[in-house]
């Protein structure tokens, strides 16, 4: 009953914003998304957070006035990805995400990356990771398929709107505090046929496994590295880049294929493929800094007897 509550009130809420799906083009919501981040960064909310990972990451390389401007940048991207997860979030449609993306072009470029392995993992990386997720999503499949997308969420309007979207075009959402539906993508990821979308460049709180980033120790979700080696899942790179809203679409796909290996050695094996990841993810941050998701504590958890970042 409780849910069904939240729900209605999600609905109501989000009403006059549905209007606004309705009335106005898809690419007036890049210019309101726009305004949306800017205001975001006239209000510094959460400000002081990116100026400090943008300081640690960037310590010697850039001058604070360079530094300045990626931060105000990265709030007019993240300000795009907001408002267009918003709006999505409220009437996901092909051809709203079509309006942004070139979806035959996206489509095509993920059916031949991945055609040699009709099961894998698709790794996401804080970048414009809201676009490529919702790219998954569309994604058409083969009937023999099991497509599983790993997102987290204790909004319980949203968690409707994202498994109604996804079960809509066959594909099965797993939300990371349902312990069900994890337990579902386990017993289903030895399948050969199985293919997982998710993002794993987050803090996380615990202390199993650090990577380097920009230099810097970070900690990482161990799980699902352990799941790709056990079951020595193919695994692919994926984000959207923004290229600005004058282009004939504004965001991009890019994907890749991670060549790692496997030694026998568990825990070395874990790592090697948690770094590789990583440092894929710098090697593209460091081209395009102002895209990537510096509103988190990317450097919170720290190795012990290292002194807080924040």
């Amino acid at each position: 009953m409780k849910r069904i509550f939240y729900i209605l009130i999600g609905h109501i809420l989000a009403f006059p914003f549905y209007m606004l799906t309705i009335i106005l083009p898809y690419k007036a919501h890049i210019t309101i998304g726009k305004l949306l981040g800017l205001t975001l960064y006239k209000c510094k909310l959460r400000r002081s957070i990116v100026e400090k990972n943008l300081q640690i990451a960037f310590e010697k390389e850039k001058t604070k006035a360079e530094l300045k401007e990626i931060c105000k940048q990265n709030y007019i991207v993240n300000g795009i990805q907001i408002w267009i997860y918003a709006i999505h979030a409220l009437r996901f449609t092909n051809k709203y995400l079509a309006a942004i993306l070139d979806l035959e072009k996206a489509w095509e470029l993920v059916r031949e990356t991945t055609k040699d392995d009709p099961g894998f993992v698709g790794l996401n990386m804080h970048t414009t990771s809201l676009i490529s997720s919702w790219l998954t999503l569309t994604l058409p499949k083969t009937k023999t398929q099991e497509l599983y997308y790993l997102y987290a969420s204790r909004n319980v309007f949203i968690e409707y709107k994202y498994s109604k979207s996804a079960y809509k075009r066959g594909k099965k959402p797993i939300n990371r505090y349902n312990k069900k539906q994890m337990m579902d993508l386990i017993r289903n990821f030895r399948n050969d046929n199985t293919v997982i979308y998710t993002a794993l460049d987050t803090n996380v709180p615990n202390k199993d496994l650090f990577v380097t980033f920009f230099s810097k120790q970070v900690s990482i979700g161990k799980p699902m590295f352990e799941l790709i080696i056990k079951h020595k899942k193919p695994v692919y790179l994926m984000h959207a880049e923004y290229q600005g809203k004058n282009q004939p679409s504004p965001y991009i796909i890019q994907m890749q294929k991670l060549n790692y290996t496997i030694t026998g050695d568990k825990e070395k094996d874990v790592q090697n493929l948690a770094s590789l990841y990583t440092s894929k993810i710098e090697e593209y941050v460091k081209t395009c800094p102002e895209q990537y998701y510096w509103v988190h504590r990317r450097f919170k958890t720290r190795p012990d007897g290292e002194a807080p970042r924040y």
